[in-house]
């Protein structure tokens, strides 16, 4: 792959998560495939999932409070859905990277932490993180 073919793939991407833009997944969750990854988990004790949160609407926002859309706001997002993950499960999970820029975090998880995730109304998506193969252009 090309030097500028790169740069277009990466411009792509940011626009994706800047404009919050959806080409790899639906808005709705498959409960299946929540199914299938509590199963995974439970076989496995834990697995890796990219969970994707939702932004509050700015009028729910305080002065003292920073907004969805800044760094600071983001990060408390992701801040509150992992503390309150902790909480309702009985242990903290295990934080394997927070995006800068998208409401976005990756986190190793049990079988119980997956139900729970899966009904809360924060979350927007969650899928499991597997590695892809990387893609070329002809």
């Amino acid at each position: 792959m090309s030097t500028k073919e790169l740069i277009k793939a990466a411009l792509c991407l940011a626009c994706a998560l800047f404009f919050d833009v959806s080409f790899v997944y639906s808005e709705d969750t498959d409960m299946s495939r929540m199914e299938d990854l509590a199963l995974k988990a439970e076989k496995q004790g834990s697995v890796r999932v990219i969970i994707q949160l939702r932004k509050p609407d700015s009028q729910d926002q305080t002065n003292d409070v920073p907004p969805p859309q800044t760094r600071e706001g983001i990060e408390r997002i992701q801040n509150e859905v992992i503390s309150d993950l902790g909480a309702r499960a009985g242990s903290q999970p295990n934080v394997i990277h927070k995006y800068q820029f998208s409401p976005t975090v990756v986190l190793d998880l049990d079988k119980k932490s997956i139900e729970i995730l899966s009904r809360d109304d924060r979350v927007k998506h969650i899928t499991e993180d597997r590695p892809v193969a990387p893609f070329s252009s002809p």
